[in-house]
């Protein structure tokens, strides 16, 4: 039961994250890079949580 809201709340942030990363990506490039690296760190964790489900 935790891990499906851990994975409800990872997704909501991965898409905030995103949505933010397209605005970065005009305004300030840098930026852009730090959102994909923490884009990425997300991803991970949601398969991580997806692995953990499944046994």
């Amino acid at each position: 039961m935790i891990l499906l809201f851990e994975k409800e709340l990872f997704h909501r942030e991965l898409t905030f994250l995103k949505r933010l990363r397209v605005r970065a990506r005009q305004d300030c490039p840098l930026f852009a890079v730090t959102l994909d690296e923490d884009i990425h760190q997300l991803e991970k964790a949601i398969e991580e949580i997806n692995v953990e489900g499944n046994k």
